[in-house]
């Protein structure tokens, strides 16, 4: 599927998959909460700094109206997804939890189990692309190098043991920071114009910051999309 494809919805139905679902129409933020393994980008930096210089481009493109723009303080790379919930399906919950769980009592209990939790930290990525997904604009991520990869192989490999989290899909997706959820589809030409336009945002972010180093990851809360609120942190 072209970034063409994802940005008009060309044959994809009539609305984005995440309106209604993580936003409204609106822009405002509806409740989807959980529990998640991030690394925050670290405020101020010069990282943060080029990350919201991104955000604020993207936000003067045609067909910017179709987004909801995400809080610079909401940046991170996600390294393990947690639970959901609001609709807590097979791996999204662990297997020997109760179902009526508060978000508390989830988040006290998973943590009772990282006593011994190494941190894959310093973790450093390498930019790969700047593109539109079917929920927004990306800035997509690999491991920096072989043995990054392999401390964060080894960090999802605990924790999904540890916790009893099994969700291949979430293990599969690729680290990325998002900076907005699309209410829309765009018209054809504003889809053409901001193709164009990440391709030169991405080559401009690569020359000035060609590797992301993270020293902190931490186990976070949140209600919705917006703030991911640190309950323990390691480095």
């Amino acid at each position: 599927m072209t970034v063409f494809n994802r940005l008009t919805g060309e044959g994809l139905g009539t609305t984005p998959p995440e309106l209604n679902r993580k936003f409204a129409a609106d822009g405002s933020a509806l409740r989807f909460a959980g529990t998640t393994f991030v690394c925050h980008t670290e405020q101020p930096s010069p990282l943060h700094n080029l990350l919201v210089e991104l955000q604020e481009t993207l936000q003067q493109l045609p067909g910017n109206e179709c987004f909801s723009y995400l809080p610079a303080s909401s940046f991170h790379v996600t390294l393990f997804r947690g639970v959901h919930m609001d609709n807590p399906k097979q791996g999204y919950w662990p297997e020997d939890f109760p179902r009526d769980l508060s978000q508390s009592e989830a988040s006290s209990r998973m943590l009772e189990r990282l006593q011994d939790l190494v941190p894959p930290v310093p973790i450093s990525f390498k930019p790969q692309e700047l593109t539109a997904t079917l929920s927004g604009h990306v800035l997509y991520l690999e491991p920096a190098s072989d043995e990054d990869a392999e401390r964060l192989c080894q960090f999802r490999s605990y924790l999904e043991n540890a916790l009893k989290l099994f969700a291949p899909e979430a293990i599969a997706s690729k680290m990325h920071i998002s900076f907005d959820y699309m209410l829309k589809w765009l018209n054809a030409d504003a889809a053409r114009a901001q193709e164009a336009a990440m391709a030169e945002l991405y080559a401009k972010f690569i020359a000035e910051q060609p590797i992301l180093t993270f020293n902190r990851v931490e186990f976070c809360e949140y209600q919705d999309m917006t703030h991911f609120e640190p309950v323990r942190g390691w480095e």
